[in-house]
């Protein structure tokens, strides 16, 4: 736990007076006129030292509110804070139940961890405060909150301090999309859900907040499993296209992903599949590793990808997707492409940042490969392209994408978030 040192303004009377004694003997004045000028008064500055049986400030979560949330929240947390004012914005109210990510214990814990997806304005603290502090600020929070209405429901699955799995029948993500019966959540402790189908496997999208509310835990099956977290990131609007297409004579094949395992310990979080084409060749087995990252804009997570090879080498595109919607790319794009076999290729970024137009914001992606992964461009966004060489024993390809939403970019953001990238 940190402790603060007392510091005390007043001047420290008793050297005053040791100074006036000093300056004020006995000796007889001399004349004016041998009296040298005397100096200015010395500026005298205290430093007092608490004693044992003096107090230290109680460091509890009204401590904590006071330094690290109450200049956007304010300090009864109507969220008209002077930093919100300052800035033209409003944050949360707490006094009016405002929560994005939901109004519990843990929901307000992880939010605190987590950040607010695409915000830099409420960073992730998990960096910043020990595990011990960001629960003592989740508790006052709660003091300043209205009781909640709802008791919380006896079918909901919460997260403790391990990540958790849980399959079952997926709602549609978005009015319009399909449901899917085959859906896996794959739950963090930071309160970020990765959700997929995996029929073939695709991101559907990434959720904040509470894990799942499996409604048909006392019936026969057959219930949606419903995710309860918020969606911050939905590619290709909740139908996605496959992540993995494979490149031949030019033409790019889609390839469906069958589901092998997945994992979910203190250390791994992810999933395991073979890329098959449609004659049913497996191509590649993919072992991809999700993880949540702590950054000064909220809401940033990476997916790494180890791939092995089959019978035969393959050129694999994977899809990096930020620009789907009518997009465009406004950073990172190659100046230059290179006409390399029955593709256009082109270098990724030294620092390996791109960044794509999306609705009213921007995607930060931030790629790190080996270097025999190249950009390649088709008629409506850029992909990776990933060369993958036979042998299932080892693996022959391997990267691991960045993706962070953000309202607005520049250099200087890209460096502060490359050098929180690589602690």
């Amino acid at each position: 736990m940190k402790h603060s040192i007392r510091t005390w303004p007043r001047l420290a009377l008793a050297a005053l007076g040791a100074l006036a004694a000093a300056s004020c003997g006995s000796a007889e004045k001399a004349p004016a006129a041998e009296r040298p000028q005397e100096p200015a008064a010395p500026t005298v500055t205290e430093v007092v030292m608490m004693s044992d049986d003096e107090d230290e400030p109680v460091h509890d979560g009204k401590w904590l509110y006071e330094r690290n949330c109450a200049g956007c929240h304010n300090t009864n947390g109507d969220g008209q804070g002077p930093t919100m004012v300052q800035l033209g914005l409003k944050a949360r109210d707490f006094k009016q139940g405002g929560f994005a990510f939901g109004n519990t214990r843990e929901a307000i814990y992880r939010t605190i961890t987590a950040g607010m997806p695409g915000s830099s304005v409420m960073p992730s603290f998990k960096v910043s405060l020990e595990e011990d502090e960001r629960w003592m600020l989740a508790d006052f929070v709660l003091t300043l909150c209205p009781a909640p209405e709802e008791p919380a429901s006896g079918t909901r699955i919460a997260i403790g301090a391990h990540p958790q799995i849980a399959r079952g029948l997926l709602p549609a993500v978005a009015d319009g999309k399909p449901q899917w019966p085959r859906g896996i959540l794959l739950g963090t402790p930071e309160g970020v859900t990765f959700e997929y189908r995996v029929d073939d496997v695709r991101l559907l999208a990434v959720r904040q907040g509470e894990f799942a509310d499996r409604t048909d835990w006392n019936d026969r099956g057959g219930g949606e499993l419903v995710p309860l977290g918020k969606a911050f990131y939905v590619p290709g609007g909740g139908d996605p296209k496959p992540a993995f297409t494979a490149m031949h004579f030019g033409n790019e094949r889609p390839l469906s992903a069958r589901l092998k395992t997945t994992l979910a310990t203190r250390d791994a979080l992810g999933l395991d599949y073979e890329l098959v084409d449609k004659r049913g060749t497996r191509l590649a087995t993919v072992e991809e590793r999700l993880r949540v990252e702590a950054l000064s804009i909220g809401g940033a997570f990476t997916r790494s990808f180890a791939i092995r090879g089959d019978l035969e080498s393959a050129n694999l595109v994977f899809d990096l997707g930020a620009t789907h919607g009518g997009g465009a790319w406004v950073r990172g794009e190659p100046t230059a492409w290179q006409q390399a076999g029955e593709v256009l290729r082109g270098a990724i970024p030294a620092d390996g940042w791109l960044v794509g137009k999306r609705g009213d914001g921007f995607e930060l992606l931030h790629v790190v490969a080996d270097k025999n992964v190249k950009l390649v461009r088709d008629a409506a966004s850029l992909h990776l392209f990933v060369p993958v060489f036979a042998g299932a024993e080892q693996v022959s390809a391997s990267f691991a994408v960045t993706v962070i939403g953000a309202s607005e970019w520049s250099e200087e953001l890209l460096a502060t978030l490359g050098k929180e990238l690589a602690r």
